[in-house]
């Protein structure tokens, strides 16, 4: 087995659990305990590793070790959930510190209630980077610092370059 490949016990999918179950697996004690920040990234998009890791090392010298959850937002506030505006980031690529990634996929009665919830609000569709910013506001609270980078910080999507 190659040791830098992960595979996750599901299923390739788009909007049915691969994003919380990468999370999960990169939160666990599996990791060494020194990996602070989980990133994900869309499979048709590109890293730029000499520009993301330099800015994401700037914010965690900038915060003083907080909980973040950093990314680019296309969509900002959303207005739709039943308990009021709520952040998220674009999909493309978003990170958390290894905390919130912990919180926000601990198997729990309250967590698969929040899912199952918002997945009703949106026609029985999971979308997933949404979902995981109500984790993020609900787990993390008002312990966690969101921070909306500039829409292109260290990846691009080739596909949306004229955007």
């Amino acid at each position: 087995p190659e040791r830098d490949i992960v595979r996750l016990n599901i299923k390739e999918n788009m909007d049915e659990g691969k994003t919380p179950s990468w999370f999960k697996y990169a939160s666990s004690s599996e990791i060494p305990s020194e990996v602070d920040m989980i990133g994900k990234i869309d499979s048709d998009a590109v890293l730029f590793p000499d520009v993301l890791l330099p800015a994401i090392s700037d914010i965690i010298a900038n915060t003083r070790g907080a909980m973040v959850y950093v990314g680019g937002s296309r969509a900002g506030l959303k207005k739709d959930f039943s308990r009021g505006n709520r952040r998220y980031l674009q999909g493309g690529f978003y990170c958390m510190h290894r905390e919130v990634a912990r919180r926000i996929t601990v198997d729990s009665p309250e967590r698969s209630s929040i899912i199952d919830r918002y997945t009703n609000i949106h026609g029985g569709h999971r979308h997933e980077d949404m979902e995981t910013g109500e984790l993020v506001n609900h787990f993390a609270g008002g312990e966690y610092l969101m921070i909306q980078t500039s829409k292109w910080l260290g990846w691009r999507n080739p596909a949306w370059l004229h955007t």
